[in-house]
């Protein structure tokens, strides 16, 4: 597809395969506006998984839910921005819980630019809530600041890096 750019300016929930791999490895698109999204409807499992996959040219813009706050549902985030070597920040200020399985699992995989996570308000993690989530991200700083509860495995392979370091705060 030739995509450089997409609006979705009222999407406030997402529902079941909403966006599944919608724009899958879209390797001109620059730029997409999700930043109104506010809830994945009960069971909206896969609502954006491969949505941005390996889409090289997208920025962090795209990675920018300021009104989420909560991931409920499994597999909502499965491999979302994968291969997005360009993203370098992400913005879930205000994600609270993340209570379905695999709901992040591999969401940022291999985002080559990402240099940092944090999750400033999440107190909540489920049972494999970040599965691989930040594999092969160049991370140096990781923050969770008001987490108190995380599930067996909840951050299974996440923070796994290959000779870097990095600080937990």
């Amino acid at each position: 597809m030739s995509y450089k750019k997409v609006e979705f300016p009222d999407l406030s929930t997402l529902y079941t395969y909403s966006l599944y791999g919608c724009f899958d490895q879209c390797t001109n698109l620059t730029y997409a506006n999700l930043s109104k999204l506010t809830t994945f409807a009960s069971g909206a499992t896969y609502a954006l998984a491969y949505t941005f996959y390996a889409c090289s040219k997208l920025t962090s813009e795209v990675a920018q839910f300021p009104k989420l706050t909560a991931i409920n549902s499994d597999y909502a985030m499965y491999n979302t921005f994968s291969g997005c070597s360009k993203i370098t920040s992400f913005n879930l200020d205000n994600l609270e819980t993340i209570t379905g399985g695999y709901s992040m699992a591999y969401c940022f995989y291999n985002c080559t630019g990402l240099t940092s996570a944090s999750f400033p308000k999440l107190t909540s993690l489920a049972t494999y809530g970040l599965y691989y989530c930040f594999r092969y991200c160049p991370l140096t700083s990781v923050s969770f600041p008001v987490l108190t509860t995380a599930a067996t495995y909840a951050f299974y392979y996440t923070l796994k890096q290959n000779k870097n370091e990095f600080t937990i705060m």
